[in-house]
């Protein structure tokens, strides 16, 4: 059997490659295959581990990682259950959007602290909106872009590039 067996319905699709539903509540992200793809999802998967150990950080939990026989690397990772903010700000009523931007703003204060940044913060397809409680709920996705960096002063910028974008919906 293969991992391949577990793809589900895809999900979305971008340069890097492809999400696929998995089973028992995962997806998996799988590339292209070409050399800059798998490159990619590798620092991908080096900058989720990373952060696999802070449980209070609302990102991506990586569950398995590999090779497909025909060069494609995946990341199978639990689902995150949301809207895409791209989808959902522009109807976001201003108190929501508040709240949005403080728990970015607290996201990106702990990539800073950590040493970690994102890459692509003003991509709105990078946020996951959940309203289980009723308030947003922010989950920050797909670090293909990011990496490390000790000074932290990448994270405080991306933190500055999504103020940027929200401040106009305030």
């Amino acid at each position: 059997m293969s991992v391949k067996d577990d793809f589900g319905p895809e999900l979305g699709s971008g340069g890097t490659g492809t999400v696929y539903e998995g089973p028992d509540n995962t997806v998996y992200k799988v590339t292209t295959g070409d050399e800059l793809a798998n490159s990619d999802l590798l620092r991908e998967f080096f900058t989720l581990t990373r952060l696999q150990n802070k449980p209070d950080l609302p990102v991506p939990q990586i569950i398995d990682a590999g090779s497909l026989e025909d060069g494609a690397r995946y990341i199978q990772m639990a689902k995150i259950e949301g809207d895409m903010l791209t989808r959902i700000l522009p109807s976001m009523p201003k108190a929501d959007v508040q709240s949005v931007q403080t728990q970015i703003n607290q996201i990106f204060n702990q990539l800073s602290e950590i040493g970690i940044f994102h890459g692509d913060a003003g991509g709105l397809d990078n946020y996951l909106i959940s309203y289980a409680s009723g308030a947003p709920r922010v989950h920050l996705i797909d670090f293909v872009e990011g990496g490390r960096d000790p000074s932290g002063q990448k994270a405080k910028d991306d933190a500055k590039t999504i103020n940027q974008i929200l401040n106009r919906y305030l």
